[in-house]
């Protein structure tokens, strides 16, 4: 078995990305556009039709506060748990196709310093990615195992990219999800407070507090059908031998420079 380690990795925090887009979101209600009250006054001066308001007077857009919203429903609690799971999921997935990716290298360093009966010595150059041409190696072995550690470490980095990606995918997911069901909720709500558009508190630098409808939001979602929660993103790679030994082109005189300065878990 090799001394090489494997360390740990922090996965990314998924929750961010949600957060910030849940905090730029702006609701539009959506309703049919009313005929203009012909008892409406005009708007002196210029002849202008004075601004639209509703019955209490505010005008016809509307407010709700996301995070206040996020807030009264338990959602930031549901949407931390669900992050936490998603990061697990993720985070196995990955360190499952490293342990094979570090097997499969670790089986290919015990053959070569076998064929080559390679002393301590010649197994630190080995492993440090020095020059193999001082090894006693044939050239078939030499290129065998430059071939075997980039292409591991070609499959870690396609790893690595694939579990970024289902991050960011899942979280712009949920991101909708909960976008979507207080976009659905303003709708239901406009109509019966007389605003033809409602936005985000986090875009408006001002309003009445009667244009505000966070309250009737919360109370609506509170009676809404149930939210589809997007699963938990899943990375199941399986690699063999073979695989790795496809994922290179031909051969070099020495492996890739992340092999001698690696920035990749495996060793």
């Amino acid at each position: 078995m090799s001394n090489h380690r494997l360390p740990r990795r922090a996965s990314r925090s998924l929750a961010s990305a949600v957060a910030c887009g849940l905090a730029l979101a702006a609701v539009t209600a959506g309703c049919e556009k009313k005929p203009a009250d012909p008892a409406a006054p005009a708007a002196a001066g210029n002849g202008a039709a004075a601004p639209a308001v509703n019955k209490a007077g505010v005008g016809t857009v509307g407010v709700v506060d996301l995070q206040l919203v996020m807030k009264r429903m338990q959602w930031d609690v549901e949407r931390q748990g669900k992050t936490d799971t998603a990061a697990t999921e993720l985070n196995n997935g990955k360190n499952a196709a490293i342990v094979q990716l570090k097997a499969i290298l670790d089986e290919k360093r015990k053959q070569t310093i076998a064929a080559g009966k390679l002393s301590t010595e010649q197994i630190n150059v080995l492993n440090g990615g020095g020059d193999l041409e001082k090894l006693p190696l044939t050239k078939d072995q030499r290129e065998d195992w430059i071939k075997t550690v980039n292409g591991v470490l070609q499959i870690e980095q396609k790893v690595n990219q694939a579990h970024q990606q289902l991050a960011q995918k899942w979280s712009q997911d949920v991101e909708l999800m909960y976008q979507e069901a207080i976009r659905q909720s303003a709708r239901r709500v406009a109509p019966a407070k007389g605003f033809s558009t409602i936005v985000s508190t986090n875009v408006v630098f001002h309003t009445d507090p009667a244009a505000d409808v966070t309250e009737a939001v919360i109370d609506d979602l509170r009676t809404a059908p149930p939210r589809i929660f997007p699963p938990p993103p899943r990375l199941n790679i399986q690699i063999n031998t073979e695989e790795v030994q496809k994922a290179t082109s031909q051969p070099t005189t020495a492996p890739a420079q992340p092999a001698t300065k690696p920035t990749s878990s495996i060793r």
